[in-house]
């Protein structure tokens, strides 16, 4: 609405015109929104103000689900904040824990101090921990989640809040109860959103608060209740293209660079090409020796990470695959080095070794709508200067001992449809 727009914007002559026209200072707009919460939101201390000294009610609770308060969504400013506390507005755990999302310093200390907490200075000195009510463990539980989530506050808030729920700690070592299962889901959601934000400071602080384990086949110990969560972790830090806290889980954890994990079977290196993410790929192959050969899925013979490349008809992940070396199935015989373009082909769906194949020339039958076959033409302004390499064969690709089959037996025939196709353009 016009009125709640103006508030927003901060445009308070327009909005005492509203106001003034006979629009009720409370009046909802189509999220159940008053102009007190658009004005909050926006941080015009002065149309906040005159609000307020208008009528504004500061209790409303907007009538979307999960809908805030006019403090909820003014906690990034510690002025607003504290014109809508002196005029009634109610502390809450969500109040809270959005002042230390936003990381407005000053609205962090006068949300900290109005619900009764610790002042976080303090802990530069010795930290006295109180024993939290239960609206008060609820807030810090959300700031946790909060503070990890977009980088907002510092790494002293986080290691403040981490105080309050800590068994005990020792600098930035925070010895959490394993069975407290509202403490470790705050720290791993927390982890969770500093993955997506490449925040690698603050998920090593979470990271190594939480109980240790051992890794599935091996003795190293890090800091992870559950097993399987750091491979998930680990896949979405490479899919958000998060190069930190990448390095970080690998460092931390001594993971292998070629593990299959998640629901679908996947290397890490297969995500990295799936998402497109020309970067990642080279750092998980230049600094932590990911096999460009390994296959995802079921079978050690399946889809390499360039075949997805292609399939998904991304040129950056495809051309820094090429140029660490592909791998591909076969290379047209015209292929000499230093082309300034480059085709690559495969099919359209996953076959026998997923093959594919580099030509020096685009093939006829691409122009037919209904072929199984999928191009992607890269250019080289400079020439290609690569090395490309041949994917290694079955038996080579089984000895790597990942515990995975073949799509066929070493002794059987391929599937039908599936190689022959795509190498008869090789020219060979």
């Amino acid at each position: 609405m016009p009125l709640h727009a103006a508030c927003y914007n901060g445009r308070i002559g327009a909005a005492k015109q509203f106001i003034g026209a006979g629009i009720n200072v409370n009046h909802l707009d189509e999220h159940g929104s008053t102009p007190l919460m658009r004005a909050a939101v926006g941080g015009n201390v002065e149309l906040v103000e005159w609000l307020l000294q208008n009528g504004a009610d500061v209790k409303i609770r907007e009538t979307r689900a999960g809908g805030s308060t006019a403090l909820e969504l003014g906690v990034g400013s510690a002025s607003v904040a504290s014109l809508l506390l002196n005029h009634g507005a109610e502390w809450s755990p969500t109040a809270f824990a959005s002042a230390i999302h936003r990381g407005d310093e000053g609205a962090i200390r006068l949300l900290s101090d109005t619900g009764d907490f610790v002042h976080y200075d303090s802990m530069a000195t010795e930290f006295k921990q109180k024993t939290l009510t239960d609206r008060q463990r609820e807030a810090v539980l959300l700031a946790i989640r909060h503070c990890a989530a977009r980088q907002a506050a510092s790494g002293e808030v986080l290691r403040w809040l981490l105080r309050h729920v800590a068994i005990s700690y020792d600098g930035d070592v925070f010895e959490l109860d394993p069975s407290d299962g509202g403490v470790m889901d705050a720290v791993r959601a927390g982890i969770s959103g500093t993955i997506r934000t490449d925040d690698a400071e603050t998920t090593r602080l979470l990271f190594k608060s939480l109980p240790p384990f051992s890794l599935p086949g091996g003795s190293e110990k890090v800091n992870n209740s559950d097993p399987d969560i750091i491979e998930k972790w680990l896949l979405n830090a490479i899919h958000h293209n998060s190069k930190s806290v990448t390095r970080l889980f690998f460092g931390e954890s001594n993971m292998d660079p070629d593990i299959i994990a998640g629901p679908r079977s996947e290397t890490p290196l297969v995500v990295a090409a799936a998402a497109g993410h020309a970067d990642m790929i080279k750092l998980l192959v230049s600094d932590f020796k990911a096999s460009i050969h390994k296959a995802s899925g079921t079978y050690a013979n399946g889809p390499t990470p360039l075949w997805y490349a292609v399939r998904s008809q991304n040129e950056a992940a495809a051309r820094a695959l090429l140029e660490l070396g592909g791998p591909v199935e076969n290379i047209h015989a015209a292929i000499k080095g230093g082309e300034k373009r480059l085709w690559l082909t495969t099919q359209k769906q996953e076959s026998y070794r997923s093959p594919v194949v580099v030509l020096a020339w685009m093939h006829p039958s691409w122009y037919d709508e209904d072929s199984d076959e999928i191009f992607l033409c890269l250019e080289f302004p400079d020439g290609f200067q690569g090395e490309l390499l041949i994917r290694e064969d079955d038996q080579e690709l089984l000895d790597a001992g990942d515990g995975r089959a073949l799509t066929v037996d070493l002794e059987g025939e391929e599937v039908k449809g599936s190689a022959g196709a795509t190498a008869d353009h090789t020219g060979e």
